[in-house]
Order: structure tokens, then C-alpha cells, then sequence
């Protein structure tokens, strides 16, 4: 899944990106490259709905040109999330299944094990939805930050 977007800023673009810059270092990021107007960083990805938001991001790249301040991210961490939810699911669907199955016998009883998974069809990609949105609104937040303080003096 990718994110990119943009805002007009006017003033100090370093400094702009030094708070970007700072924020992604700040949340576990490793900034693997800088150059004059950009920089780029790297993440490990999000492990729960807890986290920060731009932990979702795995790959981001922050750049200042033609007064815009640009992002462009790759919101990796929120797909593994994604994965192992649905993996996690489906293994426990399973376990019950033979769990239920060895216990009672392969009988009618086994829609019961079903039972509990019921509501993560929908409430899966709802979590990963409602997950993706809190992302984009904490990049879309650090980029109007970031273009109020570059328009310090």
C-alpha cells in the first residue's frame, strides 16, 4: 500500500526536515539516506493498533521541492500486520477444528469451534481500514508541522 502527499510551505525547508527527520528517528526509524532537500528512512513495521500510526509506514521518502514538502510512503508495516492477522485467525480456526474434532468426534459440534472467528471477516479488514486512515493522518499531521516550522523565522 502506498501513501504520498503534499502541502505548500514557504521558508527554511531544512529545517522542515530536520523535524521530519527527527519525528521518524524518534519512532524507530532508521534514516538511510539524506541528501539537500530529502531524506529517506526505514522502519520495522507495526506489531499492534497501539503503536504509533507512522509505524505503519516500513518505507518512507521525505522530500522538499518547488516550495511543496512531498511524502512518499509505503505503509508495508500495516500489510504484515494485515497477514499475520489473517494467519493467526486461520491457525486458530484450525486448531479448534482438529481440537473439537479429536474431542467430540467429527460430529455436528463442530460449527461451535467456528463460532467465536465469526465477526473477523468483517472486523479484520475494518481494523486494518481504520488503521491505514490513522496512518495517513499522522503523515498528513507531520507534513503540515512540518511546513509551519520551515515558515518560522
Amino acid at each position: 500500500m502506498r501513501y504520498e502527499s503534499e502541502v505548500p510551505y514557504t521558508g527554511d525547508a531544512r529545517k522542515a526536515l530536520e523535524v521530519g527527520r527527527d519525528v521518524f528517528i524518534r519512532t524507530g526509524f532508521e534514516v538511510t539516506a539524506i541528501r539537500n532537500n530529502a531524506f529517506e528512512a526505514r522502519g520495522g513495521g507495526m506489531l499492534n493498533t497501539k503503536e504509533d500510526a507512522i509505524r505503519a509506514v516500513s518505507e518512507a521518502s521525505v522530500s522538499a521541492a518547488a516550495g511543496r514538502l512531498l511524502i512518499d510512503a509505503d505503509l508495508g508495516g500495516l500489510r504484515r500486520m494485515g497477514w499475520f492477522l489473517a494467519i493467526f485467525l486461520i491457525g486458530m480456526v484450525l486448531f479448534f477444528e482438529i481440537l473439537f474434532g479429536c474431542l467430540f468426534g467429527f460430529q455436528k459440534i463442530w460449527f461451535v469451534a467456528l463460532l467465536p472467528f465469526s465477526p473477523w471477516p468483517v472486523l479484520g479488514p475494518l481494523i486494518i481500514l481504520w488503521t491505514r486512515k490513522r496512518a495517513q493522518r499522522a503523515l498528513d499531521t507531520l507534513l503540515r508541522n512540518m511546513a509551519t516550522v520551515a515558515a518560522e523565522r
